[in-house]
């Protein structure tokens, strides 16, 4: 009998350890399954829609239908449509265990004294009441150079994102902001482009910006928008004046050439819509598009730049404004010197720039 006992006492021992071993090995199992579910916590997937953002989608639609009319009364038709659409999906998977343990000990002693309340050129806080580079009005950009083409210097290139950003960066008295300006752009309330990203590339040209805009950024800088040589506005009727309108003598190299680069249309020379490239390009990487001035760049193509040429007739904001080159959207017969095109002084969009000239 004890040993009957004893085997029975041995077999209930036996099956009391087995169910332990089946406990263990389904908390192991829900421990796994803890671990995949992490990583599936870890997945990360990100669109982002904001336009004119560099994201991981990207959607822009922008159709102008244009009518350029020429002195000799002719009529352009210029179509302008562009598409852009980029998709990136990312997906991030990765779990991380930390199980290390640190302690650090280090200290560091400073022994400099640095005054943080200095005043410089730059600014104490106060707003701006002068041009860039004075007391509270942020540095003068870096660029574009100016090319001396005799009696004025005009940009080398369109003015750039980056060096509109500087601009931007500067707050202005409201008393001096408006002296930037003329009296027909009392509607302004800001100069932030439009579709202004956080971080457009710096050396594409500024986009997105009105007349009043591109006048108050020159003005600034210690130039003025081109106009008319001496710095005045220029007659609105008098289109290819080579005496005295800045922009298109600089663009003909004075009166020889129909184009900056010469007398004959180049479709790959500048950045219109047969070089096929379709998207602004950063100023001055075109090398072919040169003149009608050493030293001059994209006078052709790219942005669409506004002058110093109004009427004064109706609502300020509705004042006629002559832009001048054409743009990337644009075709030969658009991008001759002497192309004539307006547009109301608050009209904004992606294919409009601007550069400054100098000289009194």
């Amino acid at each position: 009998m004890l040993s009957l006992h004893q085997s029975t006492l041995a077999l209930l021992l036996t099956g009391a350890v087995a169910a332990l071993g089946c406990t263990d090995d389904i908390g192991e199992a829900d421990g796994a399954s803890d671990t995949g579910t992490g990583d599936t916590s870890a997945t990360e997937t990100s669109t982002d829609d904001d336009v004119g953002v560099t994201g991981t989608t990207e959607t822009e639609t922008e159709t102008e239908t244009e009518t350029e009319t020429e002195t000799e009364g002719e009529t352009e038709t210029e179509t302008e449509g562009e598409t852009e659409t980029m998709g990136e999906t990312e997906t991030m998977g990765e779990t991380e265990t930390m199980g290390e343990t640190e302690t650090m000990g280090e200290t560091e002693t400073m022994g400099e004294s640095e005054s943080m309340g200095e005043e410089t050129e730059t600014g104490n806080g106060e707003p701006c009441e002068g041009g860039c580079g004075t007391f509270n009005c942020g540095p003068c950009p870096d660029g574009p150079d100016l090319i001396d083409v005799g009696q004025f210097s005009i940009g080398a290139t369109e003015v750039t994102n980056g060096q509109y950003g500087v601009f931007l960066d500067v707050e202005f008295d409201a008393e001096f902001s408006a002296s930037l300006m003329p009296e027909t752009c009392d509607w302004k309330a800001s100069f932030v482009p439009d579709n202004w990203g956080q971080n457009p590339p710096a050396d594409r040209p500024v986009s997105g910006v009105d007349w009043c805009d591109a006048h108050a950024y020159c003005e600034w800088t210690g130039g003025h928008l081109c106009g008319e040589i001496g710095g005045d506005p220029a007659e609105l009727g008098d289109l290819e004046n080579v005496g005295n309108n800045e922009w298109f003598r600089a663009c003909t190299g004075g009166g020889l050439s129909n184009f900056p680069y010469g007398l004959l249309y180049d479709d790959e020379a500048c950045n219109g819509v047969d070089a096929e490239i379709g998207a602004l390009v950063p100023v001055g990487s075109m090398l072919g598009c040169e003149g009608g001035y050493d030293g001059v760049f994209d006078m052709s193509g790219n942005v669409w730049e506004w002058t110093n040429a109004c009427n004064e007739e109706g609502d300020d904001n509705d004042n006629e404004c002559r832009r001048r080159g054409g743009s990337y959207f644009s075709t030969g017969t658009v991008l001759r010197c002497g192309i004539n095109s307006i547009r109301p002084r608050e009209t904004r969009s992606g294919n409009m720039g601007f550069r400054c000239c100098s000289g009194d």
